[in-house]
């Protein structure tokens, strides 16, 4: 995800702490993630933790013997990831950049 993404949905000592940890350990920010979409989206609370679980461990997994495309297989340099992550943190309420 974007560095900026980690400022918008982690507050204070968590932004520094998810930014210095690796994505093995990103399930235990799954609640400060799920707080914040509750917020910024207007998820419900068991809606926002199961998108920050399917968000979460951050990694982009790329599978070389099929197209890159964001967010199922890694991205190439023109996919628009902020169209798929504006509706994603708003649940839906904006569609894109």
């Amino acid at each position: 995800m974007l560095i900026n993404f980690a400022r918008i949905m982690f507050p204070g000592d968590q932004q520094a702490a998810y930014l210095a940890d690796e994505p093995v350990n990103d399930a235990r920010f799954i609640a400060a993630f799920a707080h914040s979409l509750v917020h910024t989206g207007g998820y419900t609370q068991q809606e926002a933790t199961r998108v920050a679980m399917s968000l979460l461990p951050d990694i982009l997994y790329y599978d070389p013997r099929r197209a890159a495309a964001f967010p199922e297989n890694g991205r190439t340099l023109t996919d628009d990831v902020m169209d798929v992550l504006l509706p994603m943190l708003t649940n839906g309420k904006l569609t894109g950049d």
